[in-house]
């Protein structure tokens, strides 16, 4: 099988870079794509009702298939294994709006 951009290693690279991935195999009309969101230090509310502060750690986050929703990512044993992530830093490239997806020539495998 021939591999079509880079493995989970390089994309993780990339995610600390603050590019967003997502595998050529979700295809290019599919709006998903993973980034890192950075942790946060928050106010909280614990169970009396008082304000307290919470640290919320660095997550992967995935922008699912509706295009609308966002949960956290666990990539699965197959994702971990595959050789198609892809990023792009291509100046202009709208990641919400995958009419702009880039040419060939301009997705960066990392």
């Amino acid at each position: 099988m021939e591999s079509k951009g880079a493995n989970f290693s390089a994309a993780l690279e990339g995610l600390k870079k603050g590019e967003k991935v997502k595998r050529m195999s979700w295809g290019i009309d599919d709006p998903r794509y993973v980034f890192l969101q950075e942790g946060a230090a928050l106010d909280g509310v614990d169970e009396t009702g008082e304000v307290i502060p919470v640290v919320v750690s660095d997550n992967l986050v995935i922008r699912l298939q509706d295009g609308k929703t966002f949960e956290p990512y666990i990539p699965t044993t197959s994702d971990l294994l595959a050789d198609d992530w892809v990023g792009t830093t291509a100046p202009g490239v709208n990641w919400d709006a995958w009419d702009d997806w880039p040419d060939e020539g301009e997705i960066k495998p990392f």
